[in-house]
């Protein structure tokens, strides 16, 4: 990143600007994917005008990192490999953590490629599900009691006479996979 000195410590709202930033490099998404009011939310990722910088000058009242960001960053395993949410220690007296995690989705830049996977299969779709559904980086709490199939959240594939099931991840680069993790139910049980 290349920043104008100028920019940084005269114009206003440059520190707090950069700090929002690079909050977003971490995954988080802005407070309204929580429900939040964007002017009044004490979090980071929020544009509370009580937040921003004059200069080299930090706000009276700063940003803080609310629980769902805390919860978010946890999932950062590169970027913070120590940092897990526990719930006993950041969630304050009386909180209600926004029921799943929101993750901040792949970002179409004009003039670069896509760097999100494409999901396909040859396997098919079924109840009216989509396999780009894959991709739409939500992670939803259980829910019950009962069947509780969402089509526009899941991919159910169509019945294979050999039981297997194929899905295929197309990266549009070279890229180094650290782990994958596979979340595979039904109705959310």
């Amino acid at each position: 990143m290349v920043m104008s000195s100028f920019a940084f410590d005269r114009m206003p709202n440059g520190q707090s600007t950069l700090r929002h930033e690079i909050a977003h490099t971490c995954g988080l998404p802005h407070v309204d994917s929580y429900g939040y009011d964007m002017t009044t939310s004490h979090s980071v990722m929020a544009y509370n005008t009580r937040h921003q910088t004059k200069g080299f000058r930090d706000s009276a009242t700063p940003p803080e990192l609310i629980p769902e960001d805390l919860r978010a960053i946890s999932l950062a395993h590169r970027v913070f490999p120590m940092f897990r949410f526990v719930a006993k220690r950041d969630l304050p007296a009386g909180y209600e953590l926004f029921p799943r995690v929101v993750t901040l989705g792949a970002m179409e830049i004009p003039g670069h490629p896509n760097y999100g996977p494409v999901f396909t299969t040859p396997t098919g779709e079924l109840n009216g599900s989509k396999v780009t559904n894959l991709n739409r980086r939500e992670i939803l709490p259980s829910v019950g009691p009962g069947v509780t199939y969402q089509q526009q959240f899941m991919w159910a594939s169509g019945e294979q006479s050999s039981g297997r099931i194929i899905l295929d991840l197309d990266f549009p680069g070279e890229i180094s996979l650290t782990r994958l993790l596979i979340h595979s139910e039904h109705s959310g049980k």
